[in-house]
C-alpha cells in the first residue's frame, strides 16, 4: 500500500498515555517498522480518526511521511494543536 505524503495541514501534538509498540509505514522502506513509543512521548501528528468494529481508531501520520495505523484514542491523548500542514491530491 503507498503511502501519501504528508505536506500540512491540521496538525496536532499527542503524547502517549502508555508504552506501546506500533508498526510504521515508510517512505523510505517497503518494509513495515516496529517502533517502540514510551509513556509520555509527544509527537507532532495529522490525526485521522476512524471506526474499527466498537473502537475508535487513527491513523496517526508524522511530519517525516511515516505512518502508524489503527491506533486506538486511549493510547493518546491531545496537548495542543500546534501548526498546520497540507496533504497531496492523493490524500
Amino acid at each position: 500500500m503507498p503511502i501519501r505524503k504528508v505536506v500540512k495541514e491540521n496538525v496536532h501534538q499527542i503524547e502517549f498515555r502508555r508504552g506501546l509498540c506500533v508498526v510504521v509505514e515508510s517512505t523510505a522502506s517497503d518494509c513495515p517498522l516496529l517502533l517502540e513509543v514510551a509513556k509520555g512521548s509527544r509527537f507532532e501528528v495529522k490525526v485521522v480518526p476512524y471506526h474499527k468494529g466498537l473502537r475508535e481508531v487513527a491513523d496517526l501520520y508524522f511530519i517525516d511521511g511515516c505512518v502508524a495505523r489503527e491506533v486506538s484514542f486511549a493510547y493518546f491523548t491531545f496537548i495542543e494543536e500546534s501548526s498546520h500542514w497540507e496533504l497531496d491530491e492523493d490524500f
